[in-house]
Formats: C-alpha cells, structure tokens, sequence
C-alpha cells in the first residue's frame, strides 16, 4: 500500500516537474519586457500627435504559442497643450492636462533566425477618459 501511494506521489512529482519546466521554457521564449515597451513607444511616437506624453503603466503576455505571441501594452496618455486630431488613436479634442487611458496588442512572431519579431499591433477599443485628480 505505501508502494502504491509513494509511486503515485512520485509520479504527480514528475507531471509538476516536466509542466514547470515546460513552462519556464515558454515564458522565457517570449519577447523581453524592455523591447515591448521600446516597440510601444515607437509606434506612440508614429500614432499619436505632438502635444501630448505617454507612460507605459504595464506589460503582459497574452496568448501565444513557440512561434506567435501577444503582448499586451497599458498606458496612460496626457494632453500638455490643447490637442485636436480628426484620425488615429485619439480622433478626438483633448484640452491640457486632459488624460486617456488605453491598451495596445502587440503580436510577436519568430523570424526564420528565431528571433522576435513586431509584425501586427491593434489599439483595443477606444481610449478611456481618466477623471482629472483633485
């Protein structure tokens, strides 16, 4: 009987094991924080319009595979002058000190070199107005 339990012990032991590993081995495979966020704030730089800042609040991993990964980008964006855009991200008014809020995916694929590559990003949903603090 103690057999038949310390084999079943043992073999939950080795699942936990190799689905550590396996894992460990996935989330390293991933492109690394400081090059999504550089990626981010390139295409900030090309999608928003002059007059405004952008903070990146958070990274983190979406779906993904060995071969395609989503990495998702929060931020938070502030008017430092009165701003008006009829297209891209804002197609909006934003007066100064007026903040939005908004989510960026990016989707990483692997070149042939194994290297990440940035192919596709898309903004998820319109950008969020943030109550001004008082």
């Amino acid at each position: 009987m103690h057999r038949m339990l310390l084999g079943s012990v043992s073999s939950i032991i080795r699942s936990t094991l190799g689905f550590c590993v396996v894992f460990g081995f996935l989330a390293c495979s991933a492109p690394n924080d400081g090059d999504v966020r550089k990626d981010f704030l390139e295409i900030a730089k090309r999608e928003l319009p002059q007059g405004t800042e952008v903070a990146v609040t958070s990274t983190f991993p979406g779906e993904g595979d060995d071969e395609n990964v989503y990495q998702h980008v929060r931020f938070d964006l502030l008017a430092i002058e009165d701003v008006t855009t009829p297209h891209g991200w804002l197609q909006s008014t934003l007066t100064k000190g007026e903040q939005r809020r908004g989510e960026l995916v990016l989707l990483y694929q692997k070149n042939e070199q194994g290297d990440w590559v940035r192919t596709k990003y898309l903004l998820q949903g319109p950008l969020e107005s943030v109550a001004a603090e008082q």
